[in-house]
Formats: structure tokens, sequence, C-alpha cells
């Protein structure tokens, strides 16, 4: 049943951002609201080859994806990129790369007054 709802949520991810991409050359906007590991380091994989390639890159993080920048997980590497989705997403905040929360999080247990600490808008 994971591997489904991974799967049916990196198809919707990918749909979305090929949707965006269709509209606007400018870049991408990914939004992550999956707290499953493959799913996130394929999202983020993407975004930051398209940054690599000189585009601009947003990111979103809404639901389960919200706990993906306040925990710290260094043991789940994933292929192919070989490093965490914490890790992925702290080299897309080192680049300038403006990562976003859903604003329905801010003020909801247990993320009220953590989510500004980590650098987030």
């Amino acid at each position: 049943m994971k591997k489904v709802l991974g799967i049916l949520t990196l198809v919707m991810v990918f749909t979305l951002i090929t949707a965006f991409q269709a509209y606007s050359h400018e870049g991408i906007f990914t939004i992550l609201s999956t707290g499953d590991n493959y799913t996130q380091t394929n999202a983020l994989a993407l975004s930051m080859r398209t940054s690599n390639l000189g585009y601009e890159v947003n990111v979103l993080l809404c639901g389960d994806a919200v706990n993906l920048a306040l925990r710290k997980d260094t043991t789940c590497s994933v292929a192919p990129a070989d490093k965490t989705p914490w890790q992925m997403l702290g080299g897309l905040i080192a680049r300038g790369v403006p990562v976003y929360v859903c604003p329905l999080v801010f003020n909801n247990p247990p993320y009220e007054n953590q989510i500004n600490n980590y650098g987030l808008r």
C-alpha cells in the first residue's frame, strides 16, 4: 500500500511540475506533501537538477513533508542521489532556493514556534 501511495504521489508531483514547466519557462514549483523518503528524494532530485540548469526553483512543504524540515535525518539515504531528503533540502536552502511551509502548519502543534528557526518562509 505504501508503495502504491508513494508511486501515486510521485506521479502527481511530476505531473504538477510538468504542468508548471509548460506554463512557465522560468523554473519549477515543487510541492511536497508526503513523508515517504523515496518520493521526497525524487522530487528534490528533480528540483536540484533544475536548479543546476539555472532555472528558478521554489519548494512548498505541506502535511507530513513539514517533518522533513524539522528532523535531522541522516540515516536513510536513497538512490540515485545517495543522500537523505533532509540533506537534499538543506542543499537547496544553501543555494538560496526559497522553501515555504503550508500556512496552516504555523499555528498548530507540534510545529508552532518552530518553523522560523529553520530558515523557512
